[in-house]
C-alpha cells in the first residue's frame, strides 16, 4: 500500500467530512441571514452534529453526501438550525431518514427528511408553548398501573394520580403537567389507542401508489381496526402498486419487536404535545416546525375515511414511510424488478387483490365492490 492509499484510508474520510461541514455551515448561515435570522453558536453546534449524522446515514446506505440534492441538504439543516434541536442529545431530540423519490414506479433520487423525536417536542413546547412557564417530564403510565384522570368542579381542577406498579409492561398513556404563566396547571394526556390514527395515516400514505380499487379496499379494512389489530394483521404488510411492484404498507419500525414499543411511545408523546398552541417568533420557524412532522396535517384536521381519492389527497403530507411518488399522466408502466418481489398478501378466502378484481370483472361487476360484500371477501 503506497502513501496515498494510507492517507486515504486513515485520514481521507475525516478530511472530506470537515470540508463538507464547512461548506454546509456556510450554506445554512446564508439561508438564515437571507431571512434576517442570525446564525448563532447554539445553532452552529446543532448543524455541525446534524451534518455528521447525515453523513453517517448516507454511508450506511452506500451513498455519499454528494449523491443527494444539495438544496435538500441545506433545507433540512436549516430546519435543524431554526428549531435548535440536537441529534447528539440523549434521548435524541431529532433524527433523519432517507426517502426514495419515485416517478412512474422508478426511483429517480433519494432525499433526506428531518423529523422530531418525542423529547424534541417537549423542548419546543417549553420554548414556544403559549402561556407555558414550564413543562414537567412525562409520566409513562404502564399497563396495570393505578391511574385516575383529572377531575373538574366549580373550585377548579383535581389533578390526576399515578401509582406505578411495573417498569416492564407496555406503556398505555403519557401524561404531562404544563405549568402556566398565570399559575394554573394543565394536563396533557394521550393514550395508546390514539396512536391508531397515526398508524392509519402511515398506511394510507404508503398506499398512494395503489390503484383506486386497492386504496378503497385498504381504507375499508382499516377504518374500524384498533392499533393492535393493525399491527398483528400480516395482510397489512405489503401491497402491489399500480406499476406491479410490491410496496410496504407498514414500515418495519412499527412492527419489529426492538422498535415497536419505542415507536408507539414516541407517537403518544407527539400526540400529547403537538396539539398545544405554540407562538413562534417568526414565520420561518413556524414553517420549519410544520415541515418536520411526518403526520402534522392530522393535528389540524382529522379526515373521515370516505373514498380513496379524498383520503389519499388529504393524507399526502401525513405520516410517511420512506417514499415520495411523482406520477406523470399517461406514462408507461415501469418494469417489475423480480429481485424485489415478495409474496403478495392473501385474504382468508385465498385471493390476491388482482384475483379478486378479476373475479368481479368475470362476474359482471367490473372490479367494483358491492355494498353487500362481506369483509372476508377482501384480499387483505
Amino acid at each position: 500500500m503506497d502513501k496515498r492509499e494510507i492517507t486515504a484510508t486513515q485520514g481521507g474520510f475525516q478530511t472530506a467530512l470537515q470540508k463538507a461541514q464547512s461548506i454546509y455551515l456556510q450554506s445554512v448561515a446564508q439561508s438564515l441571514n437571507s431571512n434576517n435570522i442570525k446564525f448563532d453558536a447554539e445553532q452552529r453546534a446543532c448543524v455541525y452534529s446534524a451534518i455528521s449524522k447525515l453523513n453517517e446515514i448516507a454511508t450506511a446506505d452506500g451513498l455519499k453526501m454528494s449523491d443527494f440534492d444539495q438544496s435538500n441538504i441545506t433545507k433540512v439543516l436549516s430546519q435543524v438550525a431554526l428549531l435548535r434541536l440536537n441529534t447528539n442529545a440523549i434521548p435524541r431530540e431529532c433524527g433523519f431518514q432517507i426517502r426514495k423519490v419515485y416517478q412512474n414506479g422508478v426511483i429517480i433520487r433519494k432525499e433526506f427528511e428531518f423529523f422530531v423525536e418525542g423529547v424534541g417536542n417537549d423542548k419546543l413546547l417549553r420554548k414556544y408553548g403559549e402561556g407555558v412557564k414550564s413543562l414537567d417530564n412525562a409520566w409513562k403510565v404502564r399497563k396495570g398501573d393505578g391511574f385516575t384522570f383529572p377531575q373538574f368542579n366549580v373550585d377548579g381542577q383535581v389533578p390526576p394520580t399515578w401509582q406505578p406498579k411495573s417498569y416492564s409492561q407496555p406503556i398505555e398513556r403519557v401524561v404531562y403537567r404544563v405549568i402556566k404563566t398565570d399559575g394554573r396547571d394543565e394536563w396533557l394526556i394521550s393514550d395508546r389507542e390514539e396512536v391508531a390514527t397515526n398508524l392509519k395515516a402511515h398506511i394510507l400514505n404508503n398506499a398512494r401508489t395503489a390503484d383506486e380499487e386497492t386504496k378503497q379496499a385498504i381504507i375499508d379494512k382499516i377504518e374500524d381496526m384498533t392499533l393492535e389489530e393493525m399491527l398483528k394483521d400480516k395482510s397489512l404488510r405489503v401491497y402491489k402498486d399500480k406499476y406491479g411492484k410490491d410496496k410496504t404498507l407498514i414500515s418495519p419500525s412499527w412492527i419489529m419487536p426492538q422498535s415497536r414499543e419505542a415507536m408507539i411511545e414516541r407517537k403518544m408523546m407527539n400526540n400529547a404535545t403537538k396539539k398545544y398552541p405554540k407562538n413562534f417568533s417568526n414565520t420561518f420557524i413556524r414553517e420549519a416546525f410544520e415541515n418536520t412532522f411526518e403526520d402534522y396535517e392530522q393535528y389540524r384536521e382529522k379526515p373521515k375515511l370516505t373514498s380513496a381519492e379524498q383520503v389519499i389527497e388529504t393524507l399526502k403530507e401525513q405520516d410517511g414511510d420512506d417514499e415520495i411518488t411523482i406520477d406523470t399522466p399517461n406514462a408507461p408502466q415501469a418494469p417489475v424488478d423480480e429481485a424485489e418481489q415478495t409474496e403478495t398478501p392473501k385474504s382468508t378466502s385465498g385471493l390476491t387483490f388482482e384475483e379478486w378484481k378479476a373475479q368481479k370483472i368475470k362476474d359482471g361487476a367490473k372490479g367494483e365492490r358491492e355494498e353487500e360484500e362481506k369483509e372476508d371477501d377482501l384480499p387483505f
